[in-house]
């Protein structure tokens, strides 16, 4: 407040305020600045207010929070005053601004029948009426059903009808869906009717689904007894020759003259002693427990199956990148070893070649530049075009001096995938066989340590940065059917010992286990294929580079017999190692 009479008789005056920056208005005037003045009848009067006092504080509850279960809702950060009470806590539970609880003191518990978002606000009011609020929302989380429950007959005939009643319990009170998995087929409804026209053991499975993804599942076990057929009556030959000839009469004649037959047994089906079938009558709970436990059972092998053909379809993509590099890598050996091969034929066959092609030389003169043009640009159309040229010009008489190859070639007009493509036209070029060999063999001595990378696990990890090898594939592979055996095992030691039932495979899970089993060995045979493979590559290549006709000189080849030979021989012998391993 200001007091006027404290400024005395003048009608004008300077008043300097002080005020925090940002709390009130900032009236300070900076310096060589002229204070504000205001006439004394128009100053505007100031008024005296109390700073506003509110509560601060936070919810506290426990989370998650789940539907159908009870949570506790309370107050954090905040403390009662003794001097201000009572305090008034009220909450407003779903964000509709009505307080739906007004209690003395601050924790409550509450239930969300639904999932979803809430909005909660919590006022607090003391005696003297200072208040404050805060709000915050609540996520609740859905709950799957729980308790899922089948009640059917544990035992029926073929084709007799089973009824099927399921049942399950949900804290959110959600709308359940029930599906059952029943023999290969699905069923919904709580409630379905099936019959089974093959005997064996049905293996029965029901999921429970509410409205918001929650699923619980539980499965029952029925057997079904295979019905007895009736023989039909055989007919006596000597009843139907009496018929004949006496007619009725050889029915009367038949029953005094026929021999007394021992009446044969029917064979029954093996069945337990009476003792152990009076027990299991005695007992239900008994063939309820065994029940349960093969179902269990055939469930936990169904989970293993399914985890073993995960880890196959993981294997599955890099086992076939592995066998696309291995067939790609030895195609390469292929190629190159086939024409070194052709580039270092016999003196005598080049020779004779050579002067075959002379003989014809001054009839194909284009033949010259058309073969450095086929064996230059290597083009298919340039060396179907040389191999028409030879065989218009030459003629027969010529072309049957020449070689069987050669002719074949003509005959055919593809003389360059032949020995005349890359032999005879490297003569017309004028290029040196034994130079290109050694070019092409020293090429190849990369491919050949590819090669050996695949079978040798040192190689692998300096040539290909890795650790696989075909060895690995074959480990993987045969760890899969390990773990095939395992789960058929742990199967087998968990129905083992059944007092009432047997407990059988269903026929489902069967038919996945041998798609399995029959896919891995495929990919081993496989593996085992390509190995082979490999080491013939392998022996092809020690014994090309122990040839002197394939170097350009002695050191070279020296070279290759301390180093890219036992190199080679190692690897076959690791190779070798794994095998037995």
């Amino acid at each position: 407040s200001v007091d006027q009479s404290a400024f005395g008789d003048s009608t004008t005056y300077s008043i300097m305020t002080y005020i925090i920056e940002g709390i009130g208005l900032d009236m300070a005037p900076e310096e060589g600045e002229t204070p504000l003045e205001y006439d004394t009848g128009s100053i505007p009067e100031i008024i005296d207010t109390e700073p506003e006092i509110v509560y601060v504080f936070t919810i506290d509850f426990s989370d998650p929070v789940e539907e159908g279960t009870s949570f506790q809702l309370d107050v954090a950060d905040f403390s009662e005053d003794p001097s201000l009470t009572p305090y008034t806590y009220e909450w407003d539970l779903d964000g509709d601004g009505v307080y739906d609880v007004i209690q003395d003191v601050a924790p409550y518990t509450h239930t969300y029948p639904q999932n979803g978002e809430y909005s909660v606000t919590l006022r607090i009011t003391d005696a003297s009426g200072i208040t404050g609020e805060n709000t915050q929302t609540i996520t609740v989380q859905n709950t799957p059903p729980y308790d899922p429950q089948i009640t059917t007959q544990a035992t029926i005939d073929q084709g007799e009808t089973l009824t099927l009643t399921g049942t399950a319990s949900d804290l959110g009170e959600d709308t359940l869906t029930y599906t059952w998995s029943i023999n290969g087929e699905t069923y919904t409804g709580e409630s379905v009717s099936v019959s089974f026209a093959s005997p064996g053991e049905k293996l029965i499975t029901l999921t429970v689904t509410d409205g918001d993804g929650g699923t619980v599942q539980t499965g029952e076990t029925v057997n079904v007894n295979e019905l007895e057929q009736e023989p039909e009556p055989e007919i006596d030959p000597l009843l139907v020759i009496l018929v004949v000839l006496f007619g009725i009469g050889g029915i009367f004649i038949y029953n005094s003259i026929r021999p007394k037959k021992e009446e044969e047994k029917k064979p029954k089906k093996e069945e337990k002693p009476d003792d152990e079938k009076d027990y299991c009558e005695e007992h239900p709970e008994v063939v309820e427990e065994d029940n349960k436990a093969c179902w269990d059972a055939q469930m936990d092998l169904d989970t293993e199956v399914g985890d073993i053909q995960d880890k196959l379809d993981t294997h599955r993509d890099q086992w076939n990148q592995d066998i696309r590099n291995v067939s790609r890598t030895i195609m390469e050996w292929d190629i190159a070893y086939a024409t070194i091969q052709s580039l270092t034929k016999s003196e005598a066959e080049i020779k004779k070649d050579s002067e075959t092609v002379q003989k014809v030389a001054s009839i194909i003169k284009p033949g010259g530049s058309i073969s450095k043009t086929v064996f230059k640009k290597g083009e298919e159309e340039a060396m179907k075009e040389l191999g028409k040229h030879i065989a218009t010009e030459v003629g027969k008489s010529v072309a049957g001096t020449l070689s069987q190859t050669v002719n074949d070639v003509l005959s055919l007009e593809t003389w360059a995938y032949s020995e005349i493509g890359i032999g005879l036209a490297k003569l017309i070029t004028g290029i040196d066989p034994q130079a290109e060999a050694a070019k092409l063999r020293k090429e190849s001595e990369r491919t050949t340590t590819l090669l050996s990378s695949w079978v040798d696990h040192r190689l692998a990890r300096t040539e290909r940065y890795t650790h696989r090898t075909l060895y690995t594939c074959l480990d993987e592979a045969q760890g899969l059917l390990d773990d095939i055996d395992k789960a058929l095992n742990d199967f087998e030691q968990a129905v083992a010992g059944f007092r009432c039932i047997e407990c059988e495979i269903p026929d489902h899970i069967n038919e996945e286990i041998n798609k399995l089993v029959q896919e891995v060995q495929d990919y081993i045979k496989t593996f085992n294929n390509l190995i082979d493979e490999v080491e013939d590559r392998l022996n092809q290549a020690a014994a090309l580079y122990k040839r002197k006709d394939v170097y350009d000189n002695p050191s070279t080849w020296s070279h290759a017999q301390n180093n890219q030979v036992p190199n080679i021989e190692r690897s076959l012998r690791q190779s070798a190692d794994a095998k037995k391993g």
